[in-house]
């Protein structure tokens, strides 16, 4: 159980929400820099943000387990206890997919935060009243850790079995029909990036992929490695490639934090988290280099 980062006390709690809630306690801690970059990046992905409780928990979805679990590393105290639990089960997904069943060969796992206040903001700005749902903010800036979060949830990096291989591409469907596609542009034109508009999102050139990397890192984020030149399942073996990824990430990840936890099944006590996730499409979150389809046909 954590250990209250705010507080001069070695006490665990098993609810730390509930206490950094209490009038004893100046918590919850602030999020570091990287984080908020990477809840940005996360939002404009794959990620949400759930305030049933009144405080906002961020959730993200994947069949990718070992991204989740970097997730949940970097976010450690505000991490729930129970880590990355089994969202929707593979029997399950191949009972409701009315296509293909026997190519879904990975659960969905999910990773969420505790609720709580830090994710306040991000959830004015992404969940606007005026508005239905998630929405990129208008005064929303690209960084380069946001970025590379952003991509890899809605990203890919095609192999030869596909059109355009060794182009980077990002859906942007979304953000086109919510916000246009020139200001979806100018977001990376801010990071001197120039992609083009093709179908549902953007692509790079080749010259425009290597300078892509170069802005994002060269390093992968972990469960991500065939996303990058140079790993498994991408077309530039270029030499060994390192993990973990760029930015600063907390002093104390969740394996300190939780040091017991373990991938939990379906029917997992989330108690603490108070919210509930909405569903997540079979057809998303693809997070195998089999998986990958252009998406603009």
């Amino acid at each position: 159980m954590p250990v209250c980062p705010c507080c001069d006390s070695d006490t665990e709690y098993s609810q730390i929400s509930r206490h950094w809630g209490s009038n004893g306690c100046n918590g919850p801690p602030a999020l570091t820099t990287h984080q908020r970059e990477m809840v940005s990046g996360l939002l404009a992905g794959d990620g949400q943000l759930n305030a049933a409780s009144g405080r906002p928990a961020l959730c993200v979805k994947s069949t990718n387990e070992a991204f989740l679990a970097y997730v949940a590393n970097v976010f450690a105290v505000f991490t729930t206890p129970t880590g990355v639990t089994v969202d929707r089960s593979l029997a399950d997904r191949r009972a409701r997919s009315d296509r293909n069943a026997e190519n879904i060969t990975d659960p969905i796992y999910r990773v969420k935060t505790v609720s709580t206040t830090v994710f306040g903001e991000f959830y004015e700005r992404w969940y606007p009243a005026d508005w239905s749902g998630l929405v990129m903010p208008g005064d929303f800036r690209l960084t380069p850790v946001a970025l590379r979060y952003w991509y890899v949830t809605d990203g890919s990096l095609p192999d030869e079995e596909y059109r355009d291989p060794g182009r980077a591409n990002i859906a942007c469907q979304e953000h086109f029909e919510n916000r246009g596609e020139a200001f979806v542009l100018d977001l990376f034109d801010e990071l001197g990036l120039e992609p083009s508009v093709t179908g549902g999102g953007v692509r790079f050139s080749p010259e425009e992929t290597d300078a892509f990397f170069d802005v994002i890192g060269r390093d992968p984020v972990p469960g991500f490695e065939y996303k990058w030149p140079g790993s498994p399942g991408s077309i530039e073996p270029d030499g060994p490639v390192t993990v973990p990824g760029v930015g600063v990430t907390p002093e104390s990840t969740f394996e300190d934090v939780h040091p017991s936890a373990t991938v939990a099944p379906d029917n997992t006590d989330e108690s603490e988290v108070g919210v509930v996730s909405s569903s997540v499409p079979d057809d998303t979150h693809v997070t195998s280099q089999a998986d990958l389809t252009e998406f603009a046909e």
